[in-house]
């Protein structure tokens, strides 16, 4: 699938919003988020994911926010839900996406704004490909292309 919009970082929405709209949750202290990262609950509070979804995983982050001198909750952020109808494109770190990492889980990349095609989830929070796009645009906007797809949650398997 060949995108219409390529960003440097972040996971931008590519579906539109479901019905349930967005969540809004307070921001930790000293901290400054960026449109498209990766958000988890920490203590009750909104903070970037780092390189790992974990099961506090929340949402995406649909607006910039700098909370550097503020305490927390001093300021909120709207959230996009991680629901599987949201779908998100984000650009890939570390290693080009092919077609064979279709429908594979995976996992951040190096940070909160990226994914890594081979850091592949067997349980928890997941990004789900669905798609790539590694046009010449996609290449030249980020050399490892973009995965596009949702979020999932995979229970441990018995």
């Amino acid at each position: 699938m060949k995108l219409s919009h390529y960003q440097a970082e972040g996971f931008y929405l590519i579906s539109k919003l479901s019905e349930s709209g967005f969540k809004k949750k307070g921001v930790l202290t000293a901290i400054t988020i960026v449109k498209g990262d990766a958000m988890i609950d920490s203590g009750g509070y909104a903070t970037d994911a780092g390189a790992d979804l974990a099961a506090t995983f929340i949402g995406i982050a649909s607006e910039a926010i700098d909370n550097s001198a503020g305490a927390s909750g001093a300021k909120d952020v709207m959230l996009i839900p991680p629901f599987p109808q949201n779908k998100f494109s984000v650009p890939c770190d570390t290693l080009l996406i092919a077609q064979t990492d279709i429908n594979e889980l995976i996992d951040l990349g190096s940070d909160s704004s990226h994914v890594d095609p081979s850091d592949n989830v067997t349980t928890g929070w997941a990004f789900v490909i669905d798609d790539i796009d590694v046009s010449a645009e996609a290449i030249a906007a980020c050399a490892f292309g973009y995965a596009i797809g949702h979020f999932e949650m995979r229970a441990a398997q018995s």
